[in-house]
């Protein structure tokens, strides 16, 4: 090993490696150079710039924000900034996305965006739209506002402070804007094409066509297909298609289960499937449950993940085979799961506080609990409980009463089920001494 490694700074690169490593063509380095002050390379004896290691890291970092759809002059402006404020967005080898500046205006635009779709006000809410798209890159915007906004939203479904109604309003204006952001997209310059869409189940469309947009940013030629895309529809579309990679997205367990249907057929189909997806942050461990390749949590990781898969495709690591136990107890579930659902209501008819919410509580229970056993893993349940007692509690329902559903669901699935229910029952003791 050299003692003495090359300083960063050292001027050690002629023009060509620079255009070779950025892309960039040697006016645009001078002219760069002459209005901006970066890069800033030394002269030889003879004249010839000569550039740093530093100085290549600061051009890929500002190419990179070019493509996130921030002008040169912003994106230099703003890395000067960073700078002067002591934070070195070169420290980490991280795709150098920029932050987020939840203090500044980009905040009080998402919450002007909020406010205008609790409101059902369209004009105000494009309006914020508007102001922020003027300011900021596209994929801060969508990140900051659209995505980071629906959150939000969602949460106060979640507490009972907006409807339902309240929230299909704000995704579809977010959904439109992205839509219409694809389109605009500059043409298709890279040779790979890549399938988008959800899992049979999943409904929830922002973040799949919101990773869509991304990918089409950046070169590549993207067909997006949309929510809850039937896994006996998938095949013929996939062979039509004739993709270089398919990128499944869900949000909740059920999903993922479809997911790992579809997972199954693409190794069929010899195509590399990547995912990911919320219920990946919920749920720890689930990723290794589906065959194919897990993008993680991090969109700049994700995209490079992608590349990585596109140029040097792989086979996914071998997923072990369903347990007998969970094949005949997931079988019996299905064939008495409308005779379980039945007991359950005729147990609780005269229980008005849980009635209103029986359906999506009954939803929740059995679409979870078939996932889990499909899955392989019955303790993916454990989520859908804390969900509905979260769901319960926000709408000042007594804790007591989903005890008593639990009770009139596990002796449902004991009438019904008999021998076949240990597998459930030792998952409902271990709830029991959990939650009690």
């Amino acid at each position: 090993m050299n003692p003495n490694p090359p300083l960063k700074t050292d001027p050690l690169f002629n023009v060509k490696v620079v255009v070779n490593e950025t892309g960039l063509k040697p006016d645009t380095l001078r002219a760069w150079e002459r209005r901006y002050g970066l890069p800033q390379p030394q002269r030889t004896k003879g004249g010839h710039r000569l550039y740093s290691a530093h100085d290549i890291k600061v051009l890929k970092w500002l190419v990179a924000r070019q493509q996130e759809g921030m002008s040169i002059s912003r994106a230099v402006s703003h890395l000067k900034q960073l700078l002067a404020e002591g934070i070195d967005p070169f420290a980490t080898d991280e795709p150098a996305t920029p932050p987020i500046p939840e203090e500044g205006n980009i905040a009080r635009l998402r919450e002007a965006w909020v406010t205008a779709c609790i409101g059902y006000n369209e004009t105000l809410a494009e309006n914020a739209l508007n102001q922020a798209f003027a300011m900021y890159p596209q994929e801060l915007v969508c990140t900051a506002v659209l995505q980071k906004g629906l959150v939000e939203i969602g949460d106060l479904w979640y507490t009972g402070k907006v409807s339902v109604q309240q929230e299909h309003f704000a995704s579809a204006l977010a959904m439109r804007r992205i839509q219409n952001l694809i389109t605009a997209a500059p043409p298709v310059t890279r040779p790979e094409s890549i399938v988008i869409g959800c899992p049979a189940g999943e409904m929830h469309e922002f973040s799949p066509l919101f990773f869509a947009l991304f990918l089409r940013r950046r070169g590549w030629q993207v067909t997006y297909l949309g929510a809850n895309i039937p896994l006996h529809e998938m095949q013929s579309t996939l062979k039509a298609l004739n993709s270089d990679l398919l990128i499944m997205a869900t949000q909740h367990l059920p999903g993922a289960a479809s997911m790992h249907d579809t997972a199954l057929l693409a190794q069929k189909l010899k195509l590399p499937m990547a995912f990911a997806g919320r219920v990946f942050a919920a749920y720890p461990g689930l990723e290794n449950t589906i065959p194919g390749f897990f993008l993680g949590h991090d969109l700049s990781h994700a995209i490079e993940k992608v590349e990585t898969l596109l140029k040097t495709p792989r086979h996914p690591a071998s997923i072990p085979s369903m347990p007998e136990e969970y094949k005949t107890t997931l079988a019996n579930f299905l064939q008495f799961r409308v005779q379980i659902e039945s007991e359950i209501w005729l147990q609780l008819m005269g229980n008005d506080t849980i009635v209103p919410y029986l359906d999506m509580v009954n939803r929740e229970f059995f679409n979870h609990i078939e996932a889990a056993l499909r899955l392989g893993n019955i303790n993916f349940t454990q989520y859908s409980i804390q969900w509905v007692q979260g769901l319960l509690k926000y709408n000042n329902i007594p804790a007591e009463t989903l005890n008593y559903y639990l009770q009139t669901f596990r002796a449902a699935v004991q009438k019904w089920l008999g021998a076949h229910s240990t597998l459930i029952e030792n998952w409902f003791a271990e709830v029991y001494t959990l939650e009690n």
